[in-house]
This record gives C-alpha cells, structure tokens and sequence, in this order.
C-alpha cells in the first residue's frame, strides 16, 4: 500500500515540476514579449494565444476570457 501511495505522490510531484518548468518558461517569454511578438508568424501567435487562454465567452455586449494560469 505505501509504495502505491508513494507512487502516485512521485508521479504529482512530477507533474508539479513540469507545470512549474512550463510558467517559467511562459514567464522569461513575457519578458520579451513585444520583440517575440512583433516577429513571430501568424501560425505562432495562434499557438501562443491558444496556449494562454482557455474559454472566450461573448453575449450581451461582454466579452470574457479565462486563462489557463
């Protein structure tokens, strides 16, 4: 029973670890934003934009946005 619990805790501690490499990741980029933006190609802006944003919702004169982070 332990090692099946301290299994599951290994393989969330690992998901952990990749989500956080993945923010960081998202976080450097943000920092040179405007230049990776300015050159980046129509194909990569969509990527990006679908990347960051999980659901845009639009009715009744609002627009809303969620984020995945």
């Amino acid at each position: 029973m332990y090692r099946a619990v301290a299994g599951d805790y290994e393989i969330k501690l690992q998901q952990l670890r990749e989500r956080q490499k993945e923010i960081e990741k998202f976080v450097k980029s943000l920092e040179d934003f405007d230049i990776l933006w300015d050159n980046a190609t129509f194909e990569e802006k969509k990527h990006f934009l679908r990347t960051i944003i999980k659901e845009i919702r639009a009715g009744n004169g609002k627009i809303e946005i969620d984020f995945r982070f």
